[in-house]
């Protein structure tokens, strides 16, 4: 049996490595048997703040992520004045770099369970980011798309199945 409360819970929706990293950096001096860690990707992008997302509770710390900034840029003037900087002024080399040197940063952590549900679609900075992870799920979610954590209940249940044995 495993001892998890809401206090041992630091997760946050559509957060990008930087802070993933920021979060280890606040807990790791606390003993802790594993960590599990759920990278991201590259397109997600570090902010303070985000024009949709910030008075929701649960997304309240979301970075900016190229595909929900490409979703949101007809609905909301910040979001399309965001992307079209992004457009005009973002280095999706440098940031598939961050991204990567985070991840490395990540990959260290003691104790630590590696989770992605992704692979580099995009392939502008490398397609290797999602093979350090070794524990992908991006068959899973392919093939269990839903809306709890974009994915069914079957998703669900085959991931936590899979996460119970590395536990």
């Amino acid at each position: 049996m495993i001892n998890v409360s809401e206090k041992n819970i630091f997760a946050e929706k559509g957060v990008g490595e930087a802070k993933v990293f920021m979060q280890w950096q606040k807990i790791k001096n606390d003993n802790w048997d594993k960590v599990i860690v759920v990278h991201s990707t590259p397109t997600a992008i570090y902010t303070p703040y985000h024009p949709v997302h910030h008075a929701k509770k649960e997304r309240s710390n979301s970075d900016w992520i190229k595909e929900d900034i490409e979703y949101h840029k007809e609905r909301n003037e910040e979001i399309k004045l965001v992307y079209d900087y992004l457009t005009k002024y973002s280095d999706p080399y440098y940031e598939h770099l961050v991204f990567e040197l985070f991840l490395d940063k990540l990959l260290e952590i003691p104790n630590g369970i590696h989770v992605t549900f992704g692979e580099d679609m995009h392939k502008v900075y490398s397609d290797d980011w999602y093979k350090k992870i070794p524990n992908n799920f991006n068959k899973t979610w392919i093939l269990n798309q839903g809306k709890i954590n974009h994915m069914d209940s079957e998703g669900n249940k085959q991931v936590a199945e899979q996460l119970s044995k590395l536990l």
